[in-house]
């Protein structure tokens, strides 16, 4: 005999679609009280939050976590050298086309790189530029 749990899960996978309709009535319903109970969560559970971000991170980036604490624990930025005064502060670096980290930046320069679409060749045009003036 199947647990209630089992029973569950069963019926899911043979009425996903009504599951999903379901749910989304119940989210567009309920939404004040989702958000709330959410932030009552959020509140009481920091230490875990934590937790699932670095793990979301360190996944995203194809890292472990402690590749993940290495770039977390950087100082300053890698272009600038700005100092952190802030965890926030700082952005990882990555190719948009390999996936692969470069490093950690300041907003600055990680805008700036972004800007420039990851072209080196563009960026060459830009510092000519500058020299130039």
């Amino acid at each position: 005999m199947a647990t209630t749990k089992e029973q569950r899960r069963i019926w899911y996978y043979r009425n996903r679609e009504k599951a999903k309709q379901q749910s989304e009535v119940y989210r567009q319903k309920n939404f004040e009280k989702i958000k709330v109970d959410g932030a009552v969560w959020r509140a009481k559970n920091k230490d875990k939050l934590v937790g699932y971000n670095k793990n979301r991170r360190a996944k995203l980036y194809n890292l472990t976590l402690e590749q993940l604490q290495t770039l977390i624990d950087a100082p300053s930025c890698a272009i600038c050298g700005y100092v952190f005064q802030i965890s926030k502060e700082k952005q990882i670096d990555h190719s948009h086309t390999t996936g692969q980290v470069r490093g950690v930046l300041c907003v600055t320069c990680n805008t700036g790189i972004a800007n420039f679409y990851d072209n080196v060749s563009l960026l060459g045009k830009a510092a000519e530029y500058l020299n130039a003036c």
